[in-house]
C-alpha cells in the first residue's frame, strides 16, 4: 500500500510541477485492495491521462500543427480547443486574403486582429488601384494595338510610293536596296525616275524616324516626282534648290511661327545614259563610286532640304564621267551611326568605306546580305537607334 500511495504522490507532484511525460503505467490499480484507495487511485489516474493527453495537444498546437486530434471530454483541453478552432478559422481567412478576398474580417486576440484587419484594409485599397492600373493596361494596350494596326496598314502606303521591283529592275540590270527601317514605317527613302537617255536616283534621309519621317518622306517623294515631271532641262542642283523650297513652303507655310527645322538629307544623281555622264548634288549625303579598286567620295553642299541655320545657298552639282563597272552608292547616316562592336562605339564612316571596299567584287545581292549580316553582328544586343537605307547601282 504503502508504494502505491507513494506513486499516486509522485503523479500529483508532476502534475503540479507541469511535467509532461507522465508513465501512468507504473501504476497498479487492480493490486490495491482498499476500496477508497483504489477510487482515488483511479481518478488521478485519470485525471493524469487528460492531462497528458491536453500536454501533448497543446505541444502540436504551439508548433502550429492545426490538424492534431482534439481531446475530447477534456477538462484542460477545454479552453485550448477554443484557440483551436479560431486558428484553424484564422488560417482559412489568412488563405482566402492571400487568394485575393479583401472582404474578410479578422475577430481574433483583440490587438492580433486589429493589425491583421488593417492589413486587409490597406490590401483592398491596394487592389482597388491594381484594379484601375489594369483596366487602364487593357485600354492602352487595346490603343497600342489599333496605333499599331494603323501605323502598318500606312507601312503599305509607305511602301506603295518607292519604286516597284519591276520598274528598277528595267533601269538598273544590277543593284541592290538595303532598307531596314528601325521602326515600322521608316524616315528614309530612295527614289528612281526614268526619261529618255536620263535616269535619275535619291537617297534621302528625313528628319526622326518613325511616324514623323514617314510624313516627311512621302513629302518628299511626291515634290520630286512634280518637280521633275515639270522640269525642262533636268540639273541636279535646281531639283534640290526647288525641293527645299517647296519642302519650307510645306512645313513653314507663310504666315507660320513654326521654327521647327524638319526636312531631309539626301544624294542626287542623274545618270545621262547617252553620253555616259553622271551629275551629282547632295544635301549632307555624300556619293561613293568605287573604281578599279578604289572609292572616290564626292562630297555634298554642308546643309540640308529645309530650313537651315546659316543662309541657304544654292547647291552646287558636280559631274564626271562613269565606266561600265564603277559601282555608285548612296545612304542615310543610319549604318554608320549604329552603336555596337567591341567598345560599344558608331560604325562610323571609315569602316563603312572599308567594308564597301571588300565586298565590291561581290554580286550585288550579295553585298546587301553582307551588308545586313555585318549591321546585325556589329549591333549585337544594341538597339537599333535609326533607319538604314545603302542603295548599290553597278554601271553598266
Amino acid at each position: 500500500m504503502n508504494e502505491i500511495v507513494f506513486k499516486l504522490d509522485k503523479t500529483i507532484h508532476q502534475l503540479i510541477s507541469g511535467e509532461g511525460n507522465l508513465n501512468l503505467d507504473l501504476i497498479d490499480i487492480d493490486s490495491v485492495n482498499d476500496e477508497a484507495l483504489k477510487s482515488l487511485a483511479v481518478k488521478i489516474v485519470n485525471l493524469a491521462e487528460q492531462y497528458k493527453r491536453c500536454y501533448r495537444f497543446i505541444i502540436d498546437l504551439s508548433f502550429g500543427r492545426l490538424d492534431t486530434e482534439v481531446p475530447s471530454m477534456n477538462v484542460f483541453a477545454y479552453p485550448f480547443k477554443q484557440l483551436h478552432a479560431e486558428l484553424r478559422h484564422l488560417t482559412w481567412q489568412i488563405q482566402q486574403i492571400a487568394d485575393g478576398d479583401y472582404e474578410q474580417y479578422v475577430s481574433f486576440l483583440g490587438d492580433f486582429s486589429d493589425a491583421i484587419n488593417k492589413m486587409i484594409v490597406a490590401l483592398r485599397g491596394r487592389k482597388a488601384i491594381l484594379d484601375e492600373l489594369e483596366k487602364s493596361h487593357e485600354l492602352l494596350e487595346k490603343q497600342k494595338n489599333e496605333i499599331t494596326e494603323s501605323i502598318r496598314y500606312a507601312s503599305i502606303i509607305q511602301k506603295a510610293t518607292l519604286p516597284t521591283k519591276e520598274y528598277t529592275d528595267s533601269i538598273f540590270p544590277e543593284y541592290f536596296i538595303y532598307n531596314n527601317p528601325r521602326d515600322i514605317l521608316s524616315g528614309d527613302f530612295y527614289w528612281f525616275y526614268h526619261i529618255d537617255d536620263y535616269i535619275i536616283a535619291a537617297v534621302a534621309d528625313c528628319t526622326g524616324h518613325g511616324v514623323p519621317g514617314a510624313i516627311v518622306s512621302m513629302l518628299g517623294i511626291s515634290e520630286l516626282s512634280e518637280i521633275v515631271r515639270k522640269m525642262k532641262e533636268l540639273k541636279a542642283d535646281e531639283i534640290l534648290n526647288e525641293l527645299r523650297n517647296k519642302i519650307i513652303h510645306l512645313l513653314h507655310p507663310a504666315g507660320s511661327n513654326s521654327i521647327i527645322q524638319d526636312g531631309m538629307d539626301i544624294a542626287l544623281v542623274i545618270l545621262h545614259t547617252k553620253n555616259r555622264k553622271i551629275e551629282y548634288a547632295g544635301a549632307n549625303n555624300p556619293l561613293y563610286l568605287v573604281r578599279d579598286g578604289q572609292l572616290i567620295e564626292k562630297k555634298a553642299n554642308k546643309m540640308p532640304i529645309g530650313i537651315y541655320i546659316l543662309k541657304n545657298e544654292p547647291f552646287i552639282a558636280t559631274s564626271f564621267d562613269y565606266f561600265p563597272g564603277d559601282t555608285l552608292y548612296m545612304f542615310s547616316d543610319g549604318y554608320v551611326t549604329q552603336f555596337g562592336g567591341e567598345h560599344d562605339t558608331k560604325f562610323n564612316k571609315k569602316n563603312f568605306k572599308e567594308l564597301l571596299l571588300s565586298i565590291n567584287d561581290y554580286s550585288m545581292t550579295e553585298q546587301a546580305k553582307i551588308l545586313d549580316k555585318t549591321h546585325r553582328d556589329w549591333k549585337g544586343m544594341q538597339p537599333q537607334i535609326d533607319d538604314i537605307l545603302v542603295v548599290g547601282v553597278r554601271l553598266a
